[in-house]
């Protein structure tokens, strides 16, 4: 399992560059929103297995 602190990081980064990657198809707040959606998941996981 991948830890929580890097996974945080991991969506937003993936929320940041997919955003600015494909924006014209897509929208930047699409992306954000996954990048957020994913982050709060994760931690949402690692509060919950200690």
């Amino acid at each position: 399992m991948i830890k929580a602190e890097y996974v945080v990081e991991f969506y937003q980064t993936i929320g940041e560059k997919g955003g600015e990657s494909v924006k014209q198809e897509y929208g930047v707040d699409f992306y954000s929103e996954i990048g957020e959606k994913g982050g709060r998941k994760n931690m949402d996981l690692r509060f919950t297995a200690k």
